[in-house]
């Protein structure tokens, strides 16, 4: 299962890669991309930064899960999602027709916040034991 989970992690690192460094930012004219998912990113360029890095979070923090790592790993996890973005981003500035965008670098962070905290959020929650009402007193006769 790890591997599954780094796999499609690698897989998406590189796609979001891919994506942020083509030279025509019009994702509808990516050929192997579904027809309306390219209008969908085309029409919502803020959505289209943070739904991947959601995902990337997610399976950053299912792997994080799974090598019983704490919470306090997800930080460094954000951290370097974070430094993706801004990698991504950065790039962009060598390349005629895209645009270094701090709107994008907020939406990608912000998404892989919402994935990683989702998951973490969930498996905290599951590893906890049910809340249960205290016993009841009885109450004492009125005299």
């Amino acid at each position: 299962m790890k591997i599954i989970t780094l796999g499609f992690g690698a897989v998406l690192v590189i796609l979001v890669l891919y994506l942020s460094w083509i030279p025509n930012p019009a994702m509808a004219t990516v050929h192997w991309l579904p027809r309306w998912l390219g209008h969908w990113a085309d029409d919502f360029p803020r959505f289209r930064t943070a739904v991947p890095f959601f995902g990337l979070g997610a399976l950053v923090g299912i792997g994080l899960l799974m090598t019983g790592r704490n919470h306090r790993d997800g930080w460094i996890a954000w951290a370097a999602m974070t430094g993706l973005v801004i990698a991504c981003e950065l790039g962009q500035l060598f390349m005629p027709r895209r645009v270094c965008d701090l709107n994008d670098i907020f939406w990608g962070s912000a998404g892989a916040a919402a994935g990683l905290g989702i998951v973490l959020y969930a498996a905290s929650r599951k590893s906890r034991p049910p809340v249960t009402a205290p016993p009841s007193v009885p109450k004492e006769p009125p005299l």
